[in-house]
């Protein structure tokens, strides 16, 4: 049995420059999966399998276009051949009440968890037949967040009644309720060891819990998130060495891990980092990368109520953000939450997947700007009403959409890319 906290202990020992070698393919900092999209590609222009990302000879396609058009139009058609899908895996629509959230295991791709705005939470199994394995009932309100324990054993659930759930995936059963003193908007387990849990509430606090015993360990207050009317937390992300924090205004919070001697790890507050413009905005989303090509290191996707995806650079230890883009996406009434598409994560964070009140699912290239926003890389058509969230699997060839009739559709890559 893999020891996942040792092992995230012992990658964490490693310098961020090893880390990022590790992570890289290498063929000009591309990842596996682009250099394989890569050869696929080529192969059908019949051109030379030679790795040669950014250019190819004008003499293969032709003596009259220039070495700008012919990098344009091999961009495009190498985009278009990453995104393309072979249509739907599975549908599901086990309620009438819109999904609030979904995500896949984090280290099997074959099971998908959701929850809807009846407190239920429901747990699907990929696998052929893909079938709804549980239909799980505690919360008596919405479910606002989930998260997947490393080894995709345990998922966690918030909700609106101020209780967290924890859960035991594959049978189904209630582990441990933990409660708090307000409604719990967001939650994530530590990223080392999973029996420690985070939950943000709508009063603007971290309450971390000790899953075996239920006891609150420690609570700390974020400043300023309870100021705004409405939700004081809206996402947590956690690291090996920290915690990210989102509140109701747009600001990040950043903090890190301390080794107590006498006790448990607890949170030091390092940073506080505003949203651009100086606008509140409430935060729908918060996604992280650990390398990117475009910020040339780790980076933050935030999604805000006010219709912007902002990406952030992370600078260092401190916790300091830098903004590398922003980018105006469509209106929308409601909070639509963005993902990060992870096959070109370690080559470029540019593409992002986000629904949209439209019924469709939007693939964008958030660096290739117009006047009406980001460029549309692909559209994916089957939902009857307004897509929620989007989330990826791990092993990159599954995409997972939810929207407000309480249907779920599992999006399936093309087995060639």
């Amino acid at each position: 049995m893999v020891n996942v906290g040792l092992r995230a202990y012992l990658w964490q020992q490693k310098s961020e420059r090893a880390q990022i070698k590790r992570e890289l393919w290498q063929c000009e900092e591309a990842g596996y999966q682009a250099y394989r999209a890569y050869v696929s590609e080529v192969k059908e222009l019949g051109l030379s399998e030679r790795w040669q990302p950014r250019r190819i000879r004008r003499s293969t396609i032709d003596s009259n276009t220039s070495d700008l058009e012919v990098s344009s139009s091999y961009s495009s058609f190498t985009t278009a051949a990453q995104y393309a899908f072979a249509g739907m895996k599975a549908v599901f629509h086990p309620g009438e009440a819109r999904v609030t959230i979904l995500g896949f295991g984090r280290q099997d791709s074959t099971l998908l968890a959701w929850g809807d705005a009846s407190g239920s939470v429901c747990i699907a199994s990929l696998q052929e037949p893909a079938q709804l394995l549980h239909e799980l009932r505690e919360h008596k309100a919405p479910v606002t967040d989930l998260d997947w324990s490393q080894d995709s054993a345990l998922l966690l659930s918030a909700s609106e009644d101020c209780h967290a759930a924890l859960w035991n995936a594959s049978l189904g059963t209630l582990i441990r309720t933990l409660r708090c003193n307000a409604p719990v908007t967001c939650c994530c387990f530590h990223q080392v060891n999973q029996n420690l849990v985070m939950l943000g509430t709508s009063a603007g606090d971290i309450d971390i819990f000790n899953c075996s015993t239920g006891i609150r360990l420690q609570r700390v207050p974020v400043q300023s998130a309870a100021s705004l009317n409405g939700p004081g937390l809206q996402a947590l992300l956690c690291t090996n060495s920290g915690l990210f924090a989102a509140d109701s205004r747009g600001c990040v919070h950043t903090f890190r891990w301390e080794i107590n001697a006498r006790g448990p790890q607890k949170l030091k507050v390092l940073q506080k980092n505003r949203l651009p413009g100086g606008k509140p905005a409430e935060v729908a989303s918060m996604t992280l990368a650990p390398y990117c090509a475009f910020t040339h290191g780790p980076c933050l996707l935030l999604s805000t109520s006010d219709g912007f995806l902002t990406v952030y650079r992370i600078l260092d230890s401190v916790g300091k953000l830098e903004v590398r883009a922003r980018v105006q996406m469509p209106p929308a009434a409601r909070k639509l939450r963005a993902a990060m598409c992870p096959m070109l994560q370690v080559q470029t964070p540019e593409y992002v997947t986000m629904g949209g009140e439209d019924t469709s699912v939007y693939i964008y290239d958030i660096s290739m700007q117009h006047h009406k926003g980001a460029k549309v890389v692909n559209k994916l058509q089957g939902h009857m009403a307004p897509v929620l969230d989007v989330a990826w699997s791990s092993n990159e060839m599954l995409l997972a959409s939810c929207d407000c009739d309480g249907v779920v559709i599992v999006w399936k890559r093309e087995s060639s890319v």
